[in-house]
């Protein structure tokens, strides 16, 4: 797949949640929907639409529709414990640099370019966070 397409559907899938964010979400929530379920729609169901274009376009790219290739195409291979490893390693590092890096992330919350919406509740919000 061409660099340019690989752009065209990140792009568009990257502007679909952003404008769900800022105006789908609370459009939702005028009209009743609580922001569990308003949020969540629009920030998962862009990336949830990507699981059939990606069997489409594997399937527009000439591909056989056999279990062997598309686990192949889609590097679906088994753990192994060396790889369990790294996935714990990673949730751990995840951790601890996302409690290092909170200054940061509430520093640049403050730009108004790069202000997450006043809505959002703490996880999602680092000027609402409040540290223990």
């Amino acid at each position: 797949m061409s660099i340019l397409v690989q752009l065209l559907v990140f792009g568009i899938t990257g502007s679909l949640i952003y404008y769900g964010v800022f105006y789908g979400t609370p459009l939702l929530i005028k009209k009743g929907v609580p922001l569990i379920y308003s949020f969540w729609f629009f920030l998962w169901f862009p990336v949830m639409c990507l699981f059939p274009l990606s069997l489409l376009l594997y399937h527009l790219e000439g591909n056989a529709w056999t279990w062997q290739n598309i686990l192949e195409r889609f590097r679906f291979n088994p753990l192994t414990e060396n790889d369990w490893y790294w996935v714990v390693g990673a949730i751990v590092l995840t951790i601890i640099f996302d409690q290092f890096l909170e200054p940061i992330g509430k520093f640049f919350a403050k730009l108004p370019m790069l202000a997450p919406p006043s809505y959002l509740p703490a996880p999602f919000n680092p000027i609402n966070y409040a540290s223990a």
